[in-house]
């Protein structure tokens, strides 16, 4: 018996072809391109996202503890824009001193013990990487007022302080940094101002 196939039906049974295969492989390494673009581009995202979350809680801590010791202080100390000494009372009815200050070459916000910004010892890192500002100047300034607004020019007359703080990080060198600033101020209730 001989079994006589049409050409249509050898057509079906037949594989694909070349060209079919190359088309289909165009196709799907377009599609695979932009799975693997769009993911690229979540990740780079998250991990913005995860910067601004750690920096957004770094300057909330260091502002609510620069506050607490405003809050009591009983006096201050102008080191400069960016370099502050509170007196603070203590538990044995005397007082000490707290130095907040921020220097352009360690890029950090720190407080140390006693009346100098320069003391290593002791010293506590609130905020890291606080570049300059976008306007060129620090990242991290203080601004004293005295009772009715005004910008205080001496430590007599200051009855509250301002801080702002701008953080810049870097997620990926090749692309724009990240930042985010914050700013408050605070009333030096304990202190007696003239």
């Amino acid at each position: 018996m001989t079994i006589t196939t049409t050409r249509a039906e050898r057509q079906a049974r037949r594989a694909f072809t070349l060209v079919e295969l190359l088309v289909a492989l165009t196709l799907s390494g377009f599609l695979l391109t932009a799975v693997l673009g769009t993911t690229l581009y979540l990740i780079r995202s998250g991990m913005e996202v995860a910067q601004y979350a750690e920096m957004d809680a770094q300057i909330r801590r260091a502002v609510d503890r620069f506050g607490n010791d405003v809050k009591v202080a009983t006096d201050i100390t102008w080191n400069g824009s960016s370099d502050i000494t509170l007196t603070l009372p203590d538990a044995s009815g005397g007082s000490s001193t707290l130095t907040y200050a921020w220097d352009a070459a360690s890029r950090a916000l720190y407080v140390v013990p006693g009346g100098s910004s320069a003391a290593s010892t002791g010293r506590l890192y609130l905020i890291t990487d606080v570049g300059t500002s976008p306007d060129g100047g620090a990242g991290v300034s203080f601004v004293r007022h005295d009772r009715t607004g005004a910008v205080a020019t001496t430590d007599a007359a200051t009855k509250r302080i301002q801080i702002r703080i701008t953080v810049l990080r870097h997620a990926n060198p090749a692309l724009p940094p990240v930042s985010s600033s914050g700013a408050a101020t605070f009333i030096l209730r304990n202190k007696v101002s003239s």
